[in-house]
C-alpha cells in the first residue's frame, strides 16, 4: 500500500509534508527509504516465514511444531534511513 500512498502523494505534490511508512520490509520498500520517499519500513517477513516453514517441516515429521505455545512473538527489525545502507540482500539486515 506504501507505493500506492507514495504516488498519490507526489502526484499531490504533498509528498514532502506527509511521512509515509509500511510493515513490508520488500526490497522495493527499502529502496523507497533510501530514496527518502519512505521514512521507514519493518523487516518481518523473512524470520516469520523461515521459523513457518521450520515448524510445518517439525509437524510433518512429529506430529508437533515444537512451538511452546499457539501465539508466537517475533522481533521486527526497523529500516530507517540510518541503518538502509546495511541491508546487503532482500530481506538481510547485516547487524
Amino acid at each position: 500500500m506504501a507505493p500506492g500512498a507514495i504516488a498519490a502523494l507526489k502526484q499531490a505534490g504533498k509528498l514532502k509534508s506527509v511521512k509515509v511508512g509500511d510493515f513490508d520490509g520488500s526490497p522495493a520498500a527499502v529502496e523507497a527509504v533510501k530514496a527518502g520517499e519512505l521514512q521507514y519500513t519493518v523487516q518481518l517477513v523473512a524470520e516469520f516465514f523461515a521459523k513457518a516453514v521450520q515448524e510445518a517441516d517439525q509437524f510433518l515429521k512429529t506430529g508437533k511444531t515444537g512451538a511452546a505455545s499457539e501465539k508466537q512473538l517475533f522481533d521486527c527489525v526497523l529500516i530507517t534511513k540510518a541503518n538502509v545502507s546495511k541491508y546487503t540482500a532482500p530481506f538481510v539486515l547485516s547487524k
